[in-house]
């Protein structure tokens, strides 16, 4: 009996490891396919999306997507040999919770990263750089020499819902009035209520500004000279995937390296517009 006791311990202990090891394995059969999993296995990239004219929109002739924020998505998916699928447009109240929980693999075009929404997703690296101002009508007799004029309970500000400007207004503008617009309501839209009156001041980019301002000329005009902020244009990416962040990085800054970057710019007629990310010489 004596020798048999330690017989059956050592083989009670190599199922118990067996068992772990095993286990394991199945464990890791069964892992959470990340975004980069399913995107090499699809090999697509499903895009979501929101209209930010002239970075993202929808050409009124064949009613197709274009702009800048386009033309960097595609040359991202030729040069990695993804196909691109625009997939959704959404809100940009909706856009983070949509990466989250996988709807679509990232938001395509052109964006704003700030700290409300690094909290839960990730960014890729700077493709250009945004001069953000506020704007009034064109006729507006009213002058000011400071921002901080503007934080007044007397003024209001319109932004969309869930948008940078809305985030904006709330952290230099505190004391004034927000009137925001729905979430998937066009950008132009805030131009229209500042021409109708409706509200004192809009915060937009400058492009932004200049493209709504080709339909309707001589319609606005900057608060200051100065710009309020600069952002980094950028797409957003789901959190915790570092391999396909660094996918798509390289791709980006290929583009900008060897002046592909710069040639789009120029041909969506932004080179006055933006800052840009200078190419190697």
């Amino acid at each position: 009996m004596k020798n048999i006791l330690p017989i059956i311990i050592a083989v009670a202990l190599s199922l118990l490891i067996g068992s772990f090891l095993f286990g394991k394995n199945d464990q890791n059969s069964t892992a959470i396919e990340t975004t980069y999993d399913r995107v090499m296995r699809t090999q697509t990239i499903r895009c979501g999306y929101g209209l930010r004219p002239p970075f993202l929109y929808k050409d009124m002739g064949n009613n197709k997507l274009a702009g800048l924020g386009y033309d960097v998505t595609e040359e991202i998916g030729k040069r990695l040999s993804l196909t691109i699928e625009w997939t959704e447009e959404l809100g940009f109240g909706t856009i983070v919770p949509s990466i989250v929980n996988g709807r679509i693999d990232m938001a395509c075009g052109a964006y704003w990263p700030n700290s409300a929404r690094a909290r839960s997703i990730n960014f890729t690296a700077p493709f250009a750089y945004e001069n953000v101002f506020v704007y009034q009508r064109a006729n507006d007799p009213r002058r000011f020499t400071t921002y901080n004029e503007l934080n007044n309970s007397t003024y209001s500000f319109g932004s969309i819902d869930g948008s940078t400007p809305a985030l904006l207004q709330k952290r230099y503008f505190p004391n004034s009035i927000a009137k925001s617009l729905p979430e998937l309501a066009p950008s132009s839209e805030t131009f229209e209520d500042l021409l109708n009156k409706k509200i004192d001041f809009v915060i937009n980019p400058s492009p932004m500004a200049s493209s709504y301002q080709k339909a309707r000329p001589l319609s606005l005009k900057s608060v200051i000279n100065e710009p309020l902020a600069a952002y980094p244009m950028v797409m957003f990416l789901p959190p915790n995937d570092l391999q396909l962040q660094t996918m798509i990085n390289v791709a980006i800054n290929e583009m900008i390296l060897d002046g592909t970057l710069t040639e789009l710019i120029k041909k969506n007629n932004l080179d006055q517009d933006l800052l840009q990310i200078n190419p190697y010489k």
